[in-house]
């Protein structure tokens, strides 16, 4: 009998059974065949049989996306440039995901006090999304990256995205509201970050008075400023 299933046969009996023994056992089995099924579980029988694969066993749900671009650089279509550029201005608490992915959002601190929220506009296409460059290192040592770099493309705003809060952008992405912890341990570098944006011309204005009706300020072709409803 291996160590494996001494742990599974000495699990709790029922729901019931408050035996810390059994209990202990059962958690060092659990915690065993995870570390086992995520080392040497085939993929596509878990994918065939149970729907999952063993970066299923992970705490991060977006692993599989995040190391991807860290192995091939490539961003087709965009598709994660938007996703950080709608994370970062959901995080500023503009709701409207059509405005939110095409432009990064960042709120006026100047109007906090009113009921009017406001957010200066900056167009996502002058963002991009790439791999740290490290120089000629990757010629004598081996090099994997941990970070993603989204930065305006004129690079004077850039930032280091690991895989900490990357995973919290993307729940943003979806909705998540993050609490005051992961604010403080993880925020920093992106409230950095959000300044450095700031100090750039916007090109847009948005304005709401309950999140729902939004509307657009700026300057038209003629030089005349112009207040469109979205």
């Amino acid at each position: 009998m291996n160590f494996l299933e001494e742990y599974y046969l000495n699990k709790p009996e029922g729901t019931s059974d408050n035996d810390p023994e059994r209990k202990s056992c059962a958690d060092i089995f659990l915690s065993s065949i995870k570390r086992k099924i995520y080392f040497e579980g085939n993929d596509d029988y878990l994918k065939e049989q149970f729907d999952i694969n063993h970066y299923s066993f992970m705490p991060y749900k977006y692993f599989e996306k995040f190391v991807s671009f860290l192995k091939t650089g490539q961003d087709i279509q965009n598709e994660l440039r938007d996703n950080l550029v709608l994370a970062v201005s959901k995080s500023e608490k503009i709701y409207n995901d059509e405005v939110g992915k095409e432009n990064v959002c960042i709120s006026s601190n100047s109007l906090k006090k009113s009921n009017t929220k406001a957010f200066y506009g900056f167009k996502a296409a002058d963002f991009e999304v790439v791999l740290p460059d490290v120089g000629s290192q990757t010629d004598y040592i081996e090099y994997f990256p941990d970070h993603i770099i989204f930065r305006h493309v004129d690079k004077t705003a850039s930032l280091e995205i690991n895989i900490d809060l990357f995973e919290i952008l993307m729940r943003i992405k979806e909705g998540y509201v993050p609490t005051s912890i992961e604010i403080r341990t993880f925020f920093l570098n992106l409230e950095m970050f959000k300044r450095r944006v700031l100090a750039k011309r916007s090109t847009k204005v948005f304005l709401t008075e309950d999140d729902a009706n939004l509307y657009s300020f700026e300057k038209s072709a003629s030089g005349k400023l112009v207040l469109n409803k979205i």
